[in-house]
């Protein structure tokens, strides 16, 4: 499908209908990923990535600050999945900033003695 629009064999709407496929969305989605990370943006996740802390961090106030759509904080971060960034967004909204803010000092805090304080 990707090679067909590619090819200008169709839009996302005719090409969906083509190959029945239910949302125009999803091919309009594998064309992206494929334009920004080529064939590893079509592979399948095996696995969840796992993204430290701070690159979430980063990354959510990337785009609080900016303004940018999911999908071009994605592109610039090297994330293939935006919609991660919305959960992760949607996640810091639900849980508060206190508790992430305790969570971070209790990542960050020195051990001493042996005990994570």
């Amino acid at each position: 499908m990707v090679d067909a629009y590619l090819a200008g064999e169709g839009g996302y709407a005719s090409l969906a209908t083509r190959f029945g496929i239910r949302s125009k969305t999803n091919i309009r989605k594998w064309v992206s990923a494929f334009q920004q990370f080529g064939k590893q943006g079509l592979a399948s996740k095996k696995a969840n990535a796992n993204y430290p802390v701070q690159f979430k961090l980063d990354v959510l106030n990337y785009k609080l600050r900016t303004g940018d759509s999911f999908e071009d904080v994605a592109r610039k971060f090297g994330i293939t999945e935006p919609p991660m960034i919305l959960g992760w967004l949607r996640k810091w909204q639900n849980e508060g900033i206190e508790k992430k803010i305790a969570l971070i000092e209790r990542l960050y805090t020195p051990i001493r003695g042996g005990v994570l304080k």
